[in-house]
């Protein structure tokens, strides 16, 4: 009986040890940021600083206990068919595959990732008692199997952090107090690769164009009203972008002599900033136009948008404010073209929708209408308040965690 219970230990601690590999190499960025919260995921950040070593230890780990567990599996099965000679090892070797797969691979894979952040904090004690035991093992395979990557090509010489050790690396220093506000940015930049143009952009809506066949004078006057650098041109009813006019070389140009028109890049929303920033800097615009999977243009972003993003936004000052943002009674005072990416990072709380990108894009998805004046909107644990409108578009909501207040006594 003793073999039986040691056999069932053994593919829970299978479970444990695969459960912990996928849980931790699936945080995205938002659940590594909730982490610096507790103890216990300060843990996490600190294991995942040191990822080679971290995945040498688990796979060590589940390696010895799979095969002691197949070894006391051939052993019951032998002595359960004596007789049977080589069969029972062909027994027990299929008996622990089935085993093996659905609970200590499948199973325990499928529950973390749907629960990585869970799983991750509450085994970081045993994980972390664990590398220190089998450390210089865990070290010696980590540079074994990093030799052997460089050799075929798959690894870069020289022994140089990562990009995900240099992130886990800031990420552990702010949540200890040895960086500022320069991690914030520091962060931003390394996970530009992350960030996609709709989480930049200025949407349409809010563009300030010109269009073609208009008069130099009505020109001038949308750029003294407007104070922009570049205007996006459009081009007939369907509002096609030809290209941008820049407000320098128009106000010094002659009266009479043509408007320079300038070629606009183009990306799609799902751009990563990072290809995004590089293609700008290699073609030497400022300037570039958003289009969504129709060809539609949605917006504009502009290598200002993302240094602003990366430098100047939420989470490169923790405890700050965006600018545009404020607090009032329990309520957060936003934008409604807030981007719900934003709202999520500044409240902890994941947010997300089909289709909408923004706040206010949000509630019209939600309830099929522009919302009125006053009116309030659970959505996914936050209550949304339309404070004011521009026509038909949102301008200001306020937003709490919680339900909507029921009317009456």
């Amino acid at each position: 009986m003793l073999r039986y219970f040691f056999l069932v230990v053994l593919l829970a601690m299978s479970a444990f040890f695969s459960g912990s590999e996928t849980a931790y190499f699936s945080l995205d960025r938002l659940q590594r940021r909730r982490l610096h919260r507790s103890e216990s995921g300060r843990r996490v950040l600190a294991l995942l600083a040191m990822p080679d070593k971290l995945l040498s230890a688990i796979l060590l780990g589940n390696t010895l206990v799979n095969i002691t567990a197949s070894a006391i599996a051939a052993s019951i099965t032998y002595e359960l068919f004596p007789d049977s000679g080589g069969l029972s090892l062909v027994m027990a070797v299929g008996v622990m595959t089935l085993l093996l797969l659905v609970f200590g691979e499948i199973s325990p894979k499928t529950l973390a990732v749907s629960r990585a952040e869970r799983w991750a904090s509450r085994s970081s004690g045993i994980l972390t008692v664990l590398l220190r035991l089998v450390s210089p093992v865990a070290s010696g395979l980590s540079r074994f199997s990093g030799s052997v990557a460089t050799r075929i090509g798959l690894h870069r010489p020289g022994g140089g952090l990562s990009r995900e050790e240099i992130i886990a690396l800031v990420e552990l220093g702010r949540s200890e107090g040895f960086l500022g506000s320069e991690a914030g940015a520091t962060l931003n930049l390394l996970t530009l690769n992350e960030y996609q143009c709709t989480e930049v952009m200025k949407p349409r809506s809010e563009v300030a164009v010109l269009r073609t066949g208009w008069s130099r004078d009505r020109f001038r006057k949308v750029m003294d009203e407007s104070g922009f650098t570049r205007y996006p041109v459009l081009q007939g009813p369907k509002e096609k972008v030809s290209g941008y006019v820049d407000s320098r070389e128009f106000l010094v140009t002659e009266e009479k002599g043509p408007v320079p028109l300038h070629d606009l890049p183009s990306f799609p929303e799902n751009a990563p900033l990072e290809t995004v920033l590089k293609a700008l800097r290699d073609l030497d615009e400022e300037i570039g136009a958003v289009f969504d999977e129709y060809g539609d243009w949605t917006g504009i972003i502009t290598v200002h948008d993302i240094l602003d993003f990366f430098l100047f936004s939420s989470a490169t000052r923790p405890g700050s404010l965006p600018p545009g943002v404020s607090v009032s009674k329990g309520w957060l005072c936003i934008p409604a073209a807030m981007k719900l990416s934003s709202l999520s990072d500044l409240t902890g709380k994941d947010l997300r929708a089909r289709f909408a990108e923004t706040c206010g894009g949000l509630l019209e998805e939600m309830t099929g209408r522009i919302p009125e004046e006053g009116e309030e909107i659970a959505v996914d644990g936050f209550v949304f308040r339309v404070v004011s409108r521009e026509g038909p578009r949102l301008d200001r909501l306020e937003v709490r965690l919680g339900r909507v207040r029921e009317e009456g006594p």
